[in-house]
């Protein structure tokens, strides 16, 4: 995993019966009509090198992030048609249809050059990703209903690759951060990574995952498949995942302060719901494309006490999570 970038969030228009103030929608621009900002492959640090606008104009909120990548994505591969946008090259491609419709497709048999990964070894990436900058806090709400569809189109193995299913595998996830905001904790910053596997090669359904992240050290918390759906992208078919995320994520912070993380006096239900990342992890040879569609964070605000003044959350320009 590596620290995303930043984006703006927006109060979205409330649901029938709800005022604008009760209901928050994450991410921003879910149709991706604004393009991305497309990301430099070195991990470590964000270097933007270009965009891939989209229809709306205007600066992207999304990054495509491509770390460890050997074949990038450049600005000059961007593509556009009259019902289609986005950027390919002959690794990768990413392109949204003009129903928001998002294809990410990635042939590591390429990126590998006829190699298995090693133990230890990097493994190429392509995640489209934002930080949200008004921030809230898990207390503050009462729900995060997620939901989304996808459909994994192909996913090969190079022919006769001796693969290792504990170091070879395509794996199709969502990460959020869930970050230490306060300003005023020593540990201002802290975060964890709270998963959720949308398609993994080696199972139909995916179990409960806790482990420290190999290239930022801070845990994962992965939840199983099953508390999502009970279907399979293995099939070929639209998967529909729906989940209410926010006691997901209390548990997570719990089972991290269990091991070790999250180590300070900040109560589980004041750490913040900070960034997403959504894409592939091909730690082994294989040629992959994926369609996602509906990503959807509805949060519902929850009640202020009695005599407390409503909350008003923080806003930010930027930085690392």
């Amino acid at each position: 995993m590596v620290a995303v970038v930043a984006v703006v969030c927006w109060v979205g228009v409330a649901a029938a019966g709800d005022s604008a103030e009760d209901r928050v929608l994450w991410p921003d621009d879910p149709r991706f009509e604004r393009g991305f900002a497309l990301l430099a492959p070195e991990p470590g640090r964000r270097v933007v090198i270009g965009t891939i606008p989209g229809p709306a104009g205007g600066a992207p909120l999304w990054h495509i992030a491509q770390w460890n990548s050997q074949v990038p994505l450049k600005p000059s591969d961007g593509v556009r048609t009259p019902t289609a946008w986005g950027a390919s090259n002959a690794a990768r491609c990413v392109r949204v249809e003009a129903d928001g419709t998002l294809t990410l497709a990635a042939n590591a048999i390429l990126e590998y050059g006829g190699r298995l990964r090693e133990r230890g070894e990097p493994w190429p990436h392509l995640l489209v990703q934002q930080l949200f900058s008004r921030e809230f806090r898990l207390r503050d709400l009462s729900a995060i209903e997620f939901s989304a569809e996808v459909r994994v189109n192909r996913c090969v193995p190079a022919v006769n690759a001796s693969l290792n299913p504990k170091l070879h595998a395509a794996q199709l996830l969502m990460f959020f951060t869930v970050q230490n905001r306060d300003r005023a904790s020593p540990a201002f910053g802290d975060y964890l990574w709270f998963g959720i596997p949308l398609f993994d090669s080696r199972h139909r359904h995916p179990a409960l995952y806790r482990a420290p992240d190999t290239g930022t050290g801070k845990f994962i918390w992965t939840a199983p498949a099953n508390a999502f759906t009970d279907r399979s992208p293995h099939d070929g078919q639209w998967c529909r995942y729906r989940a209410d995320l926010r006691p997901l994520m209390l548990r997570a912070v719990a089972e991290a302060r269990e091991r070790g993380f999250l180590q300070s006096g900040l109560a589980a239900e004041d750490h913040t719901v900070r960034s997403l990342n959504l894409g592939w992890e091909l730690t082994g040879p294989f040629d992959v494309e994926a369609q996602i569609r509906g990503l959807t964070m509805d949060a519902k605000m929850a009640p202020a006490p009695e005599g407390a003044q409503a909350f008003s959350p923080h806003t930010t320009n930027g930085g690392r999570s």
